[in-house]
């Protein structure tokens, strides 16, 4: 299943693009995608030459190591979207992860669910979070390592032996889904965020929030 497919009214799929030297829509049968994915990223992060001398895009180009994008998926009008953040091999210190945004009106469990599925089973990140910029602003979580969010991703199960029973956490792919509330949490939420920070607490001793790919500066 495809992103178009899980969400038929949002029709129009956007590559973020900065600087916008064109819209970034996608085609309806994806033809141009690697090309606006490419467009969107800078240079030194899309390809490389054998002669590191040479700046210019030629058929001896390979890919970089690095994949990192912004995806918009709404309606022509731009009435409702939900965005998706990739960082996939990425260097420095956020990578290999999926940061889920949504507007209010598709903030739920099944949406998220269903977009954590679609971004997983794609990407195969070391973790995905669901959240608000809100909550992860008041808990600094650091950059890079596994942000808890109300639904959290981990690619290493055996987070599943680390969390007492109030918590619910159940295999999910080949890794495990950790879910601290039913639904978005606010930072107005009190009980919520304490909530999350319950979870940070008790596996910061294992070492399972930290991303082994993770460069440390």
């Amino acid at each position: 299943m495809n992103i178009r497919d899980a969400f038929p009214g949002l029709a129009m799929l956007q590559v973020v693009r900065d600087p916008k030297e064109s819209s970034g829509v996608v085609k309806q049968d994806f033809s141009n995608f690697d090309q606006e994915v490419v467009a969107s990223l800078p240079e030194d992060w899309v390809y490389v030459n054998e002669d590191p001398r040479n700046k210019e895009f030629s058929d001896n180009c390979r890919p970089a190591l690095s994949f990192r994008a912004g995806f918009v998926l709404g309606t022509m009008e731009g009435a409702a979207d939900l965005s998706v953040q990739v960082s996939i091999g990425s260097n420095g210190r956020n990578l290999d992860n999926v940061t889920l945004h949504l507007a209010p009106e598709f903030e739920s469990e099944e949406v998220a669910r269903k977009l954590l599925d679609i971004a997983v089973s794609y990407w195969t990140p070391h973790h995905a979070t669901v959240t608000r910029s809100e909550v992860d602003n008041l808990l600094r979580q650091p950059i890079g390592d596994v942000r808890i969010g109300w639904l959290t991703y981990f690619s290493n199960a055996d987070v599943l032996n680390h969390l007492s029973p109030k918590h619910t956490a159940n295999g999910f792919k080949s890794g495990a889904l950790v879910q601290v509330n039913d639904g978005p949490i606010s930072a107005a939420n009190g009980d919520g965020v304490e909530r999350i920070r319950k979870v940070i607490e008790e596996l910061e001793p294992t070492g399972l929030l930290q991303n082994p790919k993770k460069k440390v500066r």
